[in-house]
């Protein structure tokens, strides 16, 4: 690979900002980008799959095994997602199935049952004619999601790994 020059780097850092002061690469950025990086967790999100859950075969736990294929760190569901396959609707047996896979997490601050404040839902058109397509295309988008976040995780690694102070 060839190694960016540190006016490339600038650029590339650059590209989408408005035209204000631009962002300078140096050795101290490279290696607050290199720890950020290294430590984020990343978490798959229901909202990815709305319609296989509202209106497809979607369950919850097939959400969770979602976030177990693509080796994420948790899963962010709302107990309503999925209307009628919702945690919210679920059994207590089928919820405690759930919560020996996928145990809340707290932040250390947090306790054991942190007050969220209810907000309406909003609704995402749905295309019963296409249905079919739609679950497929759905999966597939939210895994594209998960690529792509990947993928620009690791060109930022990179660029941070050969940053050079040399021009």
């Amino acid at each position: 690979m060839c190694r960016p020059n540190n006016t490339q780097r600038g650029d590339y850092l650059n590209v989408n900002l408005p035209k204000t002061e631009p962002i300078v690469f140096d050795a101290a950025i490279a290696r607050k980008l290199l720890n950020r990086t290294d430590s984020i967790r990343l978490h798959a999100h229901t909202y990815s799959l709305t319609h296989n859950l509202t209106h497809g075969s979607l369950k919850p736990a097939g959400a969770l095994e979602f976030t177990y294929q693509h080796e994420l760190h948790g899963l962010n569901i709302h107990v309503d997602d999925g209307k009628e396959h919702s945690l919210n609707r679920s059994t207590l047996k089928q919820l405690a199935q759930f919560k020996a896979y996928a145990p809340a997490y707290r932040y250390a601050d947090e306790g054991e049952n942190p007050f969220i404040p209810y907000k309406e839902p909003s609704e995402t058109p749905f295309d019963e004619a296409n249905a079919h397509l739609v679950f497929l295309n759905e999966r597939r988008w939210a895994s594209n999601q998960v690529n792509s976040i990947r993928s620009l995780l690791a060109e930022m690694r990179w660029l941070a790994t050969f940053w050079d102070a040399t021009p």
